[in-house]
C-alpha cells in the first residue's frame, strides 16, 4: 500500500518491495535468442529488486513533475507510441513498452516545462535505442535533431 511506504522506507530503506524477472532484458539479450548482446550484468534478465526507499524517492519525483517543474530549458521526452503488458503471451513485445506506463509520459511531460517536447516513437519499446531498425532510427535521428537545435550557437539555454 502507498500509505506505508514511507513508513517502511524510513524503517528499511533496502526492503525489497517488488522483485521478479525482466522479461524485457531476457528477450533481448542475445544469449536468450533476443538480438542485443550487452552485459548482463549491467541489464538483468533475472531483474533488479524495487526497495522501498527507491520506490519512495520515484513516487514523491512523480508528484513532483505532476506538480508541474517549470524547467526553462530543452527537455526531450521521448517515448514508444504504444505500451502493453510485460508478459510471456504478449505477441508485440517488440513493438511496445513492456515496463513503464507510456501514457504517463505523455501526460507528464509537458509538465517539466515550456521548452519540453514529446518524440512519440511508432513500434518503440522501452529501450527506444533497443528497438528494431524503423523505430530506433527514427528515435536516433530525432534525439540528434534535437541537440543539434538545443545547442545551435544562438540557441537559448
Amino acid at each position: 500500500s502507498p500509505a506505508v511506504l514511507p513508513v517502511i522506507a524510513r524503517r528499511d530503506p533496502h526492503a525489497v518491495v517488488s522483485e521478479g524477472r525482466s522479461l524485457n532484458a531476457t528477450r533481448l539479450l542475445d544469449l536468450n535468442g533476443g538480438p542485443w548482446h550487452f552485459d548482463p550484468a549491467w541489464k538483468r534478465p533475472e531483474g533488479v529488486p524495487a526497495r522501498a526507499a527507491w520506490l519512495l524517492a520515484v513516487t514523491r519525483a512523480q508528484r513532483t513533475v505532476a506538480r508541474g517543474l517549470d524547467l526553462d530549458i530543452p527537455v526531450l521526452a521521448a517515448r514508444a507510441a504504444a505500451g502493453g503488458p510485460e508478459s510471456l503471451d504478449n505477441p508485440d513485445h517488440m513493438r511496445q513498452d513492456t515496463v513503464v506506463d507510456v501514457r504517463a509520459i505523455s501526460r507528464l511531460a509537458p509538465r517539466l516545462g515550456p521548452r519540453a517536447e514529446v518524440l512519440v516513437v511508432p513500434d518503440g519499446i522501452h529501450d527506444l535505442c533497443l528497438s528494431d531498425d524503423a523505430p530506433r532510427r527514427l528515435y536516433l535521428d530525432a534525439v540528434t535533431a534535437f541537440l543539434d537545435r538545443a545547442l545551435a550557437p544562438g540557441a537559448r539555454p
